[in-house]
């Protein structure tokens, strides 16, 4: 064990916080066992200023912990394998507003798919030539995302408009009620652990700001509903197509066509957490 770490333990948080404003170099080797490994010089530049502050006042005394220490080190070599992509003249110091939050959040962070979200805001707020795209709100989402919501996010960030179709039944007609009977039938991740609970992602998405859900709009492009179509029909015996002033009789089993649309916010949030990181990349997204 260091004697930065044997420091917090004989003297408890404010000796940790004195001992990590002196000694943040140490507090890495402790980390990483040597500082030339490739990554770690830019971590301590991106992030050594911020040893000590905050909950990452806790650190040493986490390192005394051997499970808590396993934990630590894996985000810390996270971090590392991410920075060793950025030569170290480009990294600058993450602003505490931002890289607190998102130390924090590492610590927290159990899910492969977030403490990944989570590095990768972290480095992007470090690069020289993108640490003013990062927004602190971004922080809060990436907190607030269920595993499944960030695998989700990250399948949809490949284009704009995303067709589902809106399954129901209709129960009374001259009073146009209709029961839901599946409210997203849509492309979806095959990786989600809840595919029962979709509707709520997509409603936490869309709360966040991230997407807009629309069910009097819909894809025009050709083709777009094909294949949802071809295979509700295939899942819903007798199942039609519903269409305006069309008439219909009590218990038909109906579709219509919608649309949810990732938005430009979204795509903002996504370019900086989720690593698609230019321009070119933004503009060749499908709609």
């Amino acid at each position: 064990m260091s004697d930065l770490v044997e420091a917090a333990a004989s003297f408890g948080s404010a000796g940790a916080a004195a001992a990590l404003a002196l000694r943040a170099p140490e507090l890495l080797k402790e980390i990483y066992g040597d500082l030339a490994k490739p990554g770690v010089a830019q971590v301590g530049k991106a992030i050594g200023e911020l040893l000590g502050l905050g909950n990452t006042i806790l650190l040493p005394l986490r390192l005394l912990n051997k499970r808590a220490a396993e934990f630590e080190r894996e985000n810390f070599e996270l971090l590392a394998q991410k920075f060793s992509q950025i030569p170290e003249e480009k990294v600058v110091e993450v602003n505490p507003e931002i890289g607190l939050p998102i130390l924090d959040g590492l610590s927290q962070t159990r899910d492969g798919n977030l403490r990944d979200m989570f590095a990768e805001l972290l480095v992007n707020s470090a690069r020289e030539d993108k640490s003013g795209s990062v927004h602190p709100s971004y922080v809060g989402i990436v907190s607030s995302l269920a595993p499944d919501e960030a695998r989700l996010l990250k399948f949809m960030k490949q284009k704009k408009i995303h067709p589902y179709l809106s399954i129901t039944r209709i129960v009374d007609a001259k009073k146009h009620a209709k029961r839901s009977i599946e409210e997203f039938f849509m492309e979806i991740p095959g990786d989600l652990d809840r595919k029962d609970c979709l509707s709520i992602y997509l409603a936490s998405l869309a709360r966040n700001g991230l997407i807009n859900i629309y069910d009097d709009r819909f894809s025009t492009g050709e083709h777009a509903y094909d294949h949802l179509i071809n295979e509700v029909k295939n899942r819903y015996a007798g199942i039609r197509e519903f269409k305006i002033l069309e008439k219909v009789e009590d218990n038909t089993l109906i579709f219509e066509k919608a649309a949810i649309f990732v938005t430009d916010y979204g795509f903002e949030f996504a370019f900086a957490c989720l690593g698609m990181d230019s321009d070119v990349q933004k503009n060749e997204i499908s709609v």
